[in-house]
């Protein structure tokens, strides 16, 4: 709340996304009266491992950073060791330049906040 144009330079915002080709793979509710159950209007139709690919960005103020694309599921161990260590300083240096600090700002997901990954 408190804070200038200057402080927002300094932020590295960072997310990961899985897409899927058939659509969103999350939870559909459906309300329907007593004997609608099989309707094709109260049907959502749903594939058992539809095709997707999860993948990280990172982005600040001005700038852009590179998308890297991630294969399975992204586990603490995994974001180490495909985006943390390979990936995040060199865009870091590209987008802010050579050591410049900058606050590096993720969600909570568990493989952001695992031990590993603060540490």
């Amino acid at each position: 709340m408190h804070w200038k144009k200057e402080d927002w330079e300094k932020v590295l915002f960072s997310d990961e996304v899985r897409i899927s080709i058939f659509g969103s793979d999350s939870i559909h509710y459906v309300q329907r009266r007593v004997g609608e159950a099989g309707l094709p209007a109260c049907l959502v139709p749903t594939m058992k491992y539809p095709v997707s690919v999860m993948v990280w960005g990172c982005m600040s103020r001005s700038r852009v950073g590179r998308l890297q694309i991630l294969e399975g599921t992204v586990n603490a161990e995994k974001y180490i060791n495909c985006v943390l260590e390979p990936k995040l300083l060199s865009l870091a240096r590209d987008i802010f330049g050579q050591d410049v600090p900058f606050i590096f700002q993720q969600d909570g997901a568990p493989c952001h906040t695992a031990k590993k990954c603060m540490k």
